[in-house]
């Protein structure tokens, strides 16, 4: 084949274009290899040009291994474009023999820069962008020695503003104490003497609202004998949490003695527990479970070292803006068996708080406006697991019940909304009466 290929007018010009690709990928390897990991952390350190250096963001919130993964991860994106082209070459000197093969390769190559073409032009345009851009502190986030995320103590201003009005839509502070936890404040502890925690993502947190309008805070304010606990943080998933149970002593972190467990779910929860290519952005060294023969599950590293291939293929798809525009993610649809892997999470979750306290109570709290909640109670039931179902409790697109210029995450009136629900469904207002 190669005598061939460098006999026949062109071919032997794809040859060459071929062997020098891979000498350049073969040099750009051994060149990272050698000198890449110093000059990362010269531009993390800020010693290195002013233009590389300006290549990093976020110093403050991410550690150097970070970045160093994240310059691996495009190295090998690079190789797999360099190879990928190498390939088609290759594939245009076998097809360029008969007419037949030139009209496949044409259309395929066509396909490709069409979709191209698209996708320049919805970057140029920032369509399929984020909405919102958010501003963290410097230091607000710190990773745990299991690979969860939590906020560090001390106060924090976050906020955030509109991509395209660039109006603020909010800024307030979160208070956290010395466990990473949202610090919920109390006009009087008076005889709190059973805790209530609260499991979620930044639904639980209270992103874009004070310390004093979260829902750990409302449902405190209705029950004098129950302490909050927010244990709630931006973009968990049942994997996170179940890491988190896994590893959180309550014993030296909560001063009652029982209490109930509060796991608050929304149909985001499904995605970030199976990898959907939507998360990709922010979730691939996020923490990953398999499932064990025995049904349990195990921590097997993250998404990126559990499942490779799939998580690769996912984090080109995520990217896609043309995906972005007509909001596609993959799966494409979430099946039964995606709700059944985020129904083990959390009864291994219920499992892991039980160990700790057998006597207290655990619940899931369906968040309103779920479309996956109906199917997520089928197996809660038959895992004995309480919840709440709010799913009707308000719709979650009523302008009242968000945060303004678009942002999803739930406005104070509807934490003050569930926190009434929930106070009156587990009768917590009977400690107002037995404490006036």
């Amino acid at each position: 084949y190669v005598k061939n290929f460098r006999n026949q007018g062109k071919m032997k010009l794809f040859s060459r274009v071929v062997f020098v690709l891979l000498a350049v990928l073969v040099v750009a390897w051994l060149l990272y290899g050698l000198f890449g990991g110093q000059l990362i952390k010269a531009m993390y350190e800020e010693r290195s040009v002013g233009f590389l250096n300006h290549l990093i963001h976020g110093r403050d919130i991410h550690p150097f291994l970070f970045y160093s993964e994240m310059a691996h991860e495009i190295a090998v994106q690079f190789s797999f474009y360099v190879i990928f082209v190498c390939w088609a070459i290759m594939l245009l000197g076998f097809l360029g023999r008969s007419s037949n093969g030139k009209a496949v390769l044409f259309g395929i190559l066509w396909c490709l820069v069409i979709i191209l073409s698209i996708e320049t032009v919805l970057y140029v345009c920032k369509a399929g962008w984020e909405a919102a851009i958010l501003k963290y502190p410097p230091r607000y986030i710190a990773m745990t020695n299991y690979g969860v995320a939590k906020p560090t103590p001390g106060r924090h201003r976050v906020s955030e503003a509109a991509i395209k009005t660039g109006r603020l839509i909010y800024d307030v502070e979160c208070s956290i104490d010395q466990y990473g936890r949202r610090i919920t404040p109390l006009a009087a502890e008076g005889k709190r003497d059973k805790f209530i925690l609260f499991f979620g993502c930044s639904f639980t947190y209270g992103d874009g609202v004070k310390d004093d309008q979260t829902l750990p805070f409302y449902v405190a304010e209705r029950t004098a004998r129950y302490m909050p606990y927010n244990y709630g943080f931006h973009g968990r998933g049942p994997f996170d949490i179940l890491a988190e149970l896994e590893n959180i002593n309550f014993q030296s972190e909560v001063r009652e003695k029982n209490g109930i467990l509060i796991y608050v779910f929304i149909d985001d929860h499904v995605h970030r527990a199976i990898g959907s290519s939507s998360v990709w952005g922010w979730k691939f060294h996020g923490v990953y479970y398999r499932q064990a023969e025995d049904g349990k599950l195990v921590r097997a590293g993250s998404f990126l070292t559990g499942k490779p291939f799939l998580t690769r293929i996912y984090q080109i798809l995520g990217k896609s803006r043309i995906l972005r525009v007509l909001k596609i993610s993959f799966p494409i649809r979430i099946r039964d068996p995606h709700i059944k892997l985020a129904a083990s999470a959390i009864w291994q979750i219920k499992e892991n708080f039980n160990a700790q306290y057998p006597r207290g109570e655990f619940y899931v709290l369906i968040y309103p406006s779920s479309q996956f909640g109906g199917r997520l109670i089928d197996y809660l039931k038959g895992m004995g697991i309480r919840y709440l179902d709010y799913r009707h409790l308000f719709f979650n697109n009523d302008p009242r019940f968000r945060l303004p210029e678009g942002d999803d995450h739930p406005s104070a009136l509807a934490h003050k909304t569930i926190a009434e629900k929930l106070v009156e469904d587990l009768e917590l207002d009977d400690a107002i009466k037995m404490y006036p």
